[in-house]
């Protein structure tokens, strides 16, 4: 989108002599085109893999956030193309892998997109997406549930605020489809330390899925940015 301005519609079409196409149009975005963005994790670049087992996955903010991992056996993996989604995307294997980012940050709006990988109908256990490395809840899977968790008000950074695809529910059946997870602050604060893929440091408490994107800012986006951030 080189000499092209965020925001702006673009229209365009094709033609082959006298004939041409209907007119198409387009608005170029990124997340970080949007004041606040704090960290974005996309899986289609600057992933630190070495044979698909990743060490780092950097920030494109700019702030420098990035997810790391340093315990060879706790990785995930890097998939060049997942087939569904047709996107590369990072797979987290539900038993031991995860990634930290030990950054101090406050967080307003949140978008992660993700699946479930296997064909159950229920989540397992309180599988983490997306938490706290101390006491907060931010995405966690309700035990022997479709839903994610919604309990424990004091600790759960989302609590009545979660969506997914843009509706407000915490049903994530079926569990094998691509969605996206996003949340609104109740209440905007500092999260100290976050974990991608697991709940909290507890075991048994994995994720078993995949993560093309996830995206964070320090604001609540208004409804039209987040279309913005949804449909880029």
């Amino acid at each position: 989108c080189t000499g092209l301005q965020w925001g702006t519609i673009y229209f365009w079409r094709i033609g082959v002599g006298a004939a041409w196409s209907p007119t198409f149009q387009f608005t170029p975005f990124k997340p970080t085109f949007l004041s606040g963005c704090q960290l974005w994790l996309s899986a289609d670049s600057n992933v630190v893999e070495s044979g698909g087992v990743v060490d780092q996955w950097s920030d494109l903010s700019g702030q420098m956030h990035h997810a790391v991992q340093g315990t060879t056996s706790n990785n995930p993996t890097w998939l060049n193309n997942e087939p569904v989604i047709n996107s590369p995307a990072l797979s987290f294997d539900g038993s031991d892998d995860f990634l930290e980012i030990n950054d101090t940050f406050q967080i307003g709006s949140t978008f992660i997109l993700t699946n479930w990988n296997d064909l159950s109908s229920i989540f397992p256990s309180y599988n983490g997406l997306f938490t706290e490395q101390g006491s907060k809840f931010i995405f966690t899977a309700a035990a022997s549930s479709p839903n994610f968790y919604a309990s424990d008000p004091s600790n759960n950074y989302y609590i009545g605020n979660v969506f997914i695809n843009q509706v407000n529910t915490l049903n994530f059946y079926p569990l094998n489809s691509f969605k996206i997870m996003s949340g609104i602050a109740n209440s905007i604060s500092s999260i100290n330390g976050f974990l991608i893929g697991n709940d909290r440091y507890v075991a048994g408490r994995y994720w078993l899925g995949l993560m093309p994107e996830i995206i964070c800012y320090n604001i609540n986006l208004n409804a039209s940015n987040t279309s913005l951030v949804h449909d880029y």
